[in-house]
């Protein structure tokens, strides 16, 4: 089973990287400024053929917009997770959504995750040390025999979507936390 882990940013920043598990190393390649993020995901996700993908963008709106409660802002794993509101990242919500529903039609799954939760669920961090993280991470993947480079911790994006990308084998392993409303949408760490 392949997969890979997407910290999805803003569209021109250079700030969306994926992860993803080659010759048993961990990978992590990184949208550059000016070019078009999204169609940086295309192209990985095209070359890569993965079964599901882990992204770090809200993939649905609260129930409320199709008159199911009142809560406009947050969904129930928001609120849960203490996440930021799909509302507040707009039109990074949007294009997240608009990406899942093409991924979607290729019968590839795509899972919303949260890297800060994974960290805290699989590592026990509650914050985001750089050099705590990259130990545990380190430690983490050593102990399932898989590699890692330097790279994949060169930038902030590039650590998220290696969080991602463990999110997804917690959830290969049955050991992924889901948390959220199905019907409205869940994260999963």
């Amino acid at each position: 089973m392949r997969w890979n882990g997407i910290d999805f940013g803003a569209k021109l920043a250079g700030t969306t990287a994926v992860t993803f598990l080659e010759n048993n190393h961990l990978q992590t390649v990184q949208s550059e400024k000016k070019k078009d993020a999204d169609k940086f995901c295309n192209s990985q996700v095209t070359s890569l053929h993965p079964d599901f993908i882990m992204i770090d963008a809200p993939l649905s709106l609260p129930l409320a917009y199709f008159g199911k409660g009142d809560n406009y802002f947050y969904r129930e794993a928001d609120r849960e997770l203490k996440a930021m509101s799909p509302l507040f990242l707009g039109g990074l919500t949007a294009r997240a959504i608009q990406l899942a529903a093409a991924w979607h039609k290729q019968n590839i799954l795509v899972y919303e995750c949260y890297p800060r939760m994974i960290a805290m669920r699989a590592f026990g961090l509650s914050s985001k040390n750089k050099i705590a993280m990259e130990q545990a991470i380190r430690t983490f993947l050593n102990q399932k025999g898989i590699g890692i480079a330097a790279q994949n911790f060169l930038t902030a994006h590039a650590l998220d979507s290696v969080l991602a990308w463990i999110s997804g084998y917690r959830l290969a392993q049955e050991a992924v936390i889901k948390t959220g409303n199905p019907f409205e949408g869940e994260i999963y760490t």
